[in-house]
């Protein structure tokens, strides 16, 4: 079992990943985010700072991963990390965290070592921005991503506005989708509501891209969404999260 020593001694690894965190109350530490996590632990982006020495118990959403996983940990540190405060938890060495641990290895396994295939496995992604600056940038993004994974065929579907989006969820199933809260006509808070009210989306990756602070959209990634990136930043991020985590996937 890992032990539970500084986390700095384990390489990191850029997976963008939801954290939920409840013992301080559901209002508090319920969406922030990492994407510095090690098999020793993991930096929190949060306004919120648990003081060190306490015991957390931190629930991670990650793209292409079905189900959540737990780990318990101590908070090590506070800092800064690239402009955004948070604190430092190393994982404890425990027999509640066999199973989370057993799931990182996972991850880290894909970063590390990806698995040969036969023959890729067709992943469809809706990408819906009024921005069409940045609907290339993650377009071009995605396709250098495509030519350099075999494990992945990608085919994106593009909507500029609310109701295009609307149809294109109704109309196919998706592996992930990365939508702008701002949409013309239909807004993107009442589209993944309604999105999410349909059988069979629970478990559809959702990743909000908003330019908005992270206070104004809380609720929608609480209730809805699974990842906040923020424009313009992070893209790079969210491209590794997608190459390494989405061929993890169950078959349909």
């Amino acid at each position: 079992m890992t032990q539970a020593v500084e986390r700095r001694n384990f390489r990191r690894y850029p997976i963008i990943a939801r954290v939920e965190q409840k013992k301080f109350g559901t209002k508090s530490i319920f969406s922030v985010q990492t994407r510095d996590i090690s098999q020793g632990g993991c930096f929190i982006e949060s306004d919120r700072m648990p003081e060190v020495g306490t015991r957390v118990v931190l629930t991670f959403a990650l793209l292409g991963i079905p189900n959540r996983f737990s780990l318990t940990g101590d908070v090590k540190r506070h800092g800064i990390r690239d402009g955004k405060f948070g604190f430092g938890v190393g994982w404890t060495d425990s027999k509640d965290n066999t199973d989370g641990l057993s799931r990182l290895q996972q991850i880290v396994d894909a970063v590390d070592k990806p698995q040969p295939v036969d023959s890729p496995r067709e992943l469809n992604i809706l990408l819906a921005d009024d921005d069409h600056a940045i609907r290339s940038l993650i377009t071009e993004g995605l396709d250098r991503l495509r030519s350099r994974n075999p494990a992945i065929d990608l085919n994106i579907v593009e909507c500029a506005d609310g109701v295009k989006t609307r149809v294109a969820m109704l109309k196919n199933r998706f592996d992930l989708i990365l939508l702008d809260i701002n949409m013309p006509v239909i807004d993107g808070t009442t589209i993944l509501r309604e999105f999410r009210s349909i059988a069979g989306n629970a478990d559809v990756p959702v990743v909000v891209i908003s330019a908005d602070d992270q206070a104004a959209i809380d609720s929608v990634v609480r209730n809805y969404a699974d990842i906040l990136i923020e424009k313009p930043a992070r893209m790079k991020d969210l491209l590794f999260t997608i190459e390494t985590l989405l061929p993890l996937q169950r078959a349909d």
